[in-house]
């Protein structure tokens, strides 16, 4: 899975390295904001019947430094921070009254696993014809995670997840207003995690359900999120007419 990162890093850079010659580029800075949805795929609990996913929204803001190579490449770094929620409603299995019983009685019960995270996507965007396409790997800080449960009443060591994890945000969207140098976008971003979101010593409590299961499975967030932004043309790269060194206009 970090091959496959590495490996979309390395398109990214041939793309810097192949479109840097050419003759204007230009900078943006852009503020974003939005709201989306998150799940944790873990295939323990996709296969469990007793325990089922509630989607719990939640917002998220940032800003993004990109490179303009033309006006269809350019290369952004983002920096967003936001919550991640995941709530499960399951069935907890009680004791047999009778033990001739021919089913067993369950208590149902709810449980929501939270954290902040701050992204730092590199991406490739595609401008074409008003609309844009993007692809980039992404690295997660995780801090503030917690799990709250009204059943179990074990306190939670944000210890049990990975203080960061890596993985890969596509998106597209549409410009829909501004000016020359100026311009707000809307569209959507699908986020996938690639690392592993529980940590060794998560494993030994069976992190993130509690319960165990034949097979570790992993847990790996995923996202869909939709995004506004707000883009400033700042500063623009032109070749010199001396020499072939670059000058930095604003």
């Amino acid at each position: 899975k970090t091959k496959i990162m590495r490996k979309i890093s390395s398109v990214i850079f041939l793309l810097f390295v192949v479109n840097i010659s050419f003759a204007q580029s230009w900078l943006d800075i852009g503020l974003k904001g939005g709201y989306g949805y998150g799940i944790l795929n873990n295939a323990n609990i996709w296969n469990d019947t007793k325990y089922n996913h509630r989607l719990n929204g939640s917002g998220f803001f940032g800003g993004k430094v990109g490179l303009n190579f033309n006006e269809n490449h350019e290369i952004t770094v983002d920096f967003i921070y936001g919550n991640f929620k995941q709530g499960f409603q399951y069935d907890l299995d009680l004791p047999k009254l009778d033990s001739n019983a021919t089913f067993t009685p369950t208590e149902e019960h709810n449980s929501e696993i939270t954290f902040t995270t701050m992204d730092i996507i590199l991406m490739y965007r595609h401008n074409k014809d008003g609309r844009y396409v993007e692809i980039g790997p992404r690295m997660s800080l995780i801090s503030n995670s917690n799990r709250i449960d009204d059943y179990y009443s074990e306190s939670f060591n944000q210890n049990y997840f990975n203080s960061y994890i890596y993985g890969m945000t596509v998106g597209f969207g549409a410009y829909m207003m501004g000016t020359e140098n100026f311009g707000i976008t809307a569209g959507a971003r699908l986020g996938f995690g690639f690392s592993d979101l529980i940590s060794e010593e998560g494993k030994t409590i069976n992190m993130p359900t509690l319960k165990a299961y034949d097979n570790y499975k992993g847990t790996f967030p995923v996202t869909l999120q939709l995004v506004f932004e707000a883009n400033l043309d700042f500063a623009y790269l032109a070749k010199a007419q001396c020499g072939r060194r670059k000058l930095l206009t604003f």
